[in-house]
């Protein structure tokens, strides 16, 4: 779990923090309420009950980009999911006496 997060932390250090589409920008002004008359709770397309959540958790912390947080923990989790994959499928094959 530590070698995804520091992957994480350094591509974040070293490249930045950005969205990844354009529509990013415009989910999390719906999400705030600032491109509609109050705050879009219902995105199932792009969150599938998740818009609810994020859209209080704006109303509550304005300042903080959940959306922005939220993918990245996203990114997290498949990442950690990714090298639990590898380790199950590689560790026969990558053994300490193997390794160069």
């Amino acid at each position: 779990m530590l070698l995804p997060l520091l992957l994480l932390l350094l591509s974040i250090g070293g490249l930045g923090a950005y969205y990844e589409t354009n529509d990013d920008l415009i989910i999390t002004q719906l999400l705030r309420g600032i491109t509609a008359a109050a705050p879009v709770t219902d995105l199932y397309l792009y969150f599938h009950g998740f818009a609810s959540g994020l859209a209080a958790l704006y109303a509550q912390f304005p300042a903080v980009p959940w959306y922005g947080l939220s993918l990245y923990a996203l990114l997290y989790v498949a990442l950690v999911l990714l090298f639990a994959v590898l380790n199950r499928l590689l560790v026969g094959w990558l053994t300490g006496g193997k390794l160069p």
